[in-house]
């Protein structure tokens, strides 16, 4: 566990990994859209149609999709969860109100405030926070004597919320003595 959470970016390493899944879709997507100039009849263009339709989902399936970490912030929150050893703790979000991680994770998750994680969470309980609300949770939790302990495997999760359309950055860790 690391005391704290970083607040460098790591844009710059989810960019290099989206630029080959990007690639990689732009040419499985030329390569349908050529073998569909070049057929001629109706029964081979349907054929043709069929199989660039399973290359094509083949590919972003098993290309596109993977690479595509940003999209599912939820997801990779779940994941740093479970890599941390965090996800049979009680769970605390702040600053993420995406039901998907309550679908996630367990349905008795609590998406809630900071004060209210300062007055009614204990030691050990698990928090993914976002960027924004964390000086605030470090602050209230400081007179209670504990601190936000950003987990040490995949604890700092980048995305785009579905829900707003923004950027988010989330940490995930657990509450720890100060």
């Amino acid at each position: 566990w690391s005391v704290g959470a970083a607040f460098a970016s790591s844009e710059s390493a989810a960019t290099a990994s989206a630029l080959p899944a990007a690639l990689a879709g732009a040419l499985v997507l030329m390569g349908a859209v050529s073998v569909l100039g070049l057929a001629r009849s109706l029964p081979v263009r349907l054929a043709a149609g069929v199989v660039c339709a399973l290359v094509l989902s083949f590919g972003f399936r098993q290309i596109i999709l993977p690479g595509a970490h940003g999209l599912f912030p939820s997801s990779e929150a779940a994941q740093a969860l479970r890599a941390n050893g965090l996800a049979a703790r009680p769970l605390w979000v702040l600053g993420y109100r995406e039901t998907s991680l309550v679908f996630l994770t367990r349905t008795d998750a609590h998406l809630t405030y900071a004060e209210d994680v300062a007055a009614h969470a204990a030691a050990g309980d698990a928090v993914v926070v976002s960027q924004d609300k964390l000086p605030a949770l470090q602050e209230l939790l400081r007179p209670r004597g504990l601190l936000f302990a950003q987990g040490g495997n995949a604890g700092e999760v980048h995305g785009l919320n579905l829900g707003n359309g923004r950027k988010v950055t989330l940490y995930v860790g657990v509450l720890a003595p100060n």
